[in-house]
């Protein structure tokens, strides 16, 4: 076309030969730049779209490290700022924490109406701040009187008359007191005469016997020690700090010794009460790490201490702590070798397969808490995360409802009203994980595929009344040996750390039940010197809440 302008001839008149080829030859040439145009643009498009794709993988890894920052961020404020505690608070406005003021509120919207269900709660007497005591404390009167003189009146020469009395009361501590108990028991010479002759025959009286046969540490001393170790979590150089400002001097070999002798001593009745622990059908569980020293290089290698507590409303909370190597998914199985029921934990393979294995015979109840804490993670950059929190919360409320009434109405109120609850919990995931641009690795995928994966585990509360929601009984007794290991940090050896489970898992025990864990001990150090260990008629009088019990009639 461009040569046709250009061309200056008659329309009637055909073109030449000369001129039919010098056009074809300018098509060609035409072709020719059009075809480089062509693939010019193809290379421009190609690398637009690769510029496009990395933007576009740029943007999805901005994105995951914002939902991280932002994540980051709200537990830092929370850290600083917040409180401690798990508890949440909705913030129905989206503006908790606007300090100053500085976001605008709409002053005319009316608030919502929720229509909210009546129901009773029982009222929680709040602790008195004040000093009190109990009817056990000894009571050491101090009189401060005028002298004897003065009462009688100078004028008159007549006794004075009492016409009143100030008292008050004081928190009086003694000092711990270390005794040197010398034990000697008398020899007496006795002659007899016989028709064989005479002998001499030697009177004492037989010793009492003792849990450590041989040892230099009275029963009142081994009481104390682990006590202080295991209750109150104070190191063994501690210990041995406070006996030196009494004059007594004595090694940590000695000490570690003794408690590694009074654990072996205690597994006849350790034994004993883990298979009255799983006689019950229903326990929590939970694992921490630890550190315990390797024999030879003096270095520390990763342990761990695993709690199995009793979960039954109506039987003894029972409080066994383990010790192992590793964590293997295998070491569940192996230390519910002897139980049956369910149990309930947070997410682990472990259990996982416990749940997937019907030949176990163990069920895997899970916990909710564990799965709000995912979320939580993600309600600064999320709202829907939020959502789901808010949802989670008014789950909670009920619970905490369900269990201030009787089984068979708590069974009820969880069929009636924490289903419904729990599957629109559920559809809410379930629309995130369909509609949302959830990001591998992110914390709000971590927290839809934590809930999806496991249905039927957090759906188990609801069919018996026995389960709680939450694992929060396992964890609070893992929290002691958290306290303990950040006082003596590491286990000596492996003795020492099977002998450290078995003594903590009778002094938690205690502590659940409230027993005096001092008396506790003493007591049974006594009695386990004497008692048969394959007596376990007599053995079982000495588990803590047998124990309690014969102690509270004898008190009567």
């Amino acid at each position: 076309m461009l040569y046709f302008s250009m061309m200056n001839f008659d329309k009637n008149l055909s073109p030449s030969p000369d001129q039919n080829a010098h056009l074809v030859t300018l098509l060609m040439e035409q072709n020719e730049l059009l075809k480089e145009q062509i693939i010019s643009v193809r290379e421009e498009t190609k690398t637009i779209k690769e510029k496009c794709e990395k933007v576009l993988k740029d943007n999805t890894k901005l994105r995951k490290e914002l939902n991280r920052a932002l994540a980051q961020n709200e537990w830092f404020n929370r850290q600083f700022f917040g409180k401690k505690s798990e508890r949440y608070i909705a913030d129905v406005n989206g503006q908790q924490g606007d300090l100053f003021g500085f976001i605008e509120k709409e002053i005319e919207k009316a608030p919502k109406e929720k229509e909210i269900k009546a129901h009773t709660r029982k009222a929680r007497d709040k602790q008195s701040s004040k000093l009190s005591f109990s009817d056990d404390v000894t009571v050491i009167k101090e009189v401060i009187d005028i002298a004897e003189e003065d009462k009688i009146c100078r004028e008159t020469g007549e006794q004075l008359k009492c016409i009143g009395v100030d008292s008050k009361e004081q928190l009086f501590a003694v000092q711990s007191k270390f005794i040197r108990l010398i034990i000697e028991r008398p020899k007496y010479a006795r002659q007899i005469n016989s028709d064989k002759g005479s002998k001499t025959v030697v009177l004492q009286k037989k010793a009492e016997p003792e849990l450590i046969r041989g040892t230099k540490f009275h029963y009142t001393f081994m009481a104390y020690l682990v006590v202080q170790k295991y209750v109150f979590h104070i190191p063994l150089n501690r210990t041995i700090e406070e006996l030196s400002y009494n004059g007594i001097s004595v090694s940590s070999q000695a000490l570690s010794g003794l408690i590694i002798n009074i654990g072996e001593k205690l597994k006849v009745l350790y034994e004993l009460m883990e298979k009255e622990l799983f006689k019950q059908k229903y326990l929590f569980t939970d694992d921490t790490g630890g550190k315990m020293l390797e024999k030879g290089n003096g270095k520390a290698r990763n342990t761990y201490i695993w709690a199995y507590i009793g979960g039954d409303p109506s039987k003894p909370q029972y409080i066994i702590y383990k010790h192992t190597l590793g964590r293997k998914h295998d070491e569940p199985r192996e230390h519910l070798a002897g139980f049956k029921g369910t149990i309930t934990a947070d997410a682990f393979g472990g259990y996982e397969k416990l749940e997937n294995d019907p030949e176990s015979g163990i069920n895997w109840n899970g916990c909710w808490c564990h799965a709000r804490r995912e979320f939580e993670k993600c309600i600064a950059g999320s709202e829907d995360a939020r959502d789901v929190m808010n949802l989670m919360q008014e789950l909670f409320m009920v619970e905490r409802d369900c269990w201030e009434v009787d089984p068979a109405e708590r069974l009820a109120i969880r069929q009636d009203v924490q289903t419904a609850k729990v599957q629109v919990i559920f559809d809410k995931i379930q629309w995130m994980d369909d509609n949302l641009p959830l990001v591998p690795g992110t914390p709000l995928n971590k927290a839809v595929k934590y809930m999806l994966k496991r249905p039927t585990v957090f759906k188990r509360f609801l069919d018996d009344s026995n389960l709680r929601i939450e694992n929060n009984t396992a964890e609070h007794a893992m929290r002691k040996f958290v306290i303990g290991r950040k006082n003596w940090m590491f286990f000596g050896s492996q003795r020492g750390a099977e002998a450290g489970c078995t003594i903590m898992s009778f002094a938690q025990t205690c502590r659940v039940m409230d027993i005096n864990p001092t008396e506790y001990f003493e007591d049974i150090f006594q009695k386990l010197a004497v008692i048969d260990k394959d007596d376990t008629k007599a053995l079982k009088k000495l588990l803590p809440d047998k124990w309690l019990k014969h102690q509270n009639s004898l008190s009567k």
